[in-house]
């Protein structure tokens, strides 16, 4: 994340961030919310649902 930071100012266009991890810890999931660019954190293994609801937001 720190290096999309700096390139950020240099992306002329929106940038959709899924942060995936087999993390559930509390502190990793906090950690991923103070990034105003991760759309949402998802848990490993990743379950047809949540596939299927990221690509229904993207493509919206």
């Amino acid at each position: 994340m720190e290096g999309f930071k700096q390139l950020k100012n240099d992306i002329n266009k929106k940038i959709t961030i899924y942060m995936i991890s087999s993390s559930f810890d509390d502190k990793d999931v906090k950690r991923s919310q103070e990034y105003a660019e991760v759309t949402d954190y998802i848990i490993k293994p990743i379950k047809r649902s949540n596939l299927i609801s990221v690509l229904e937001d993207i493509g919206s």
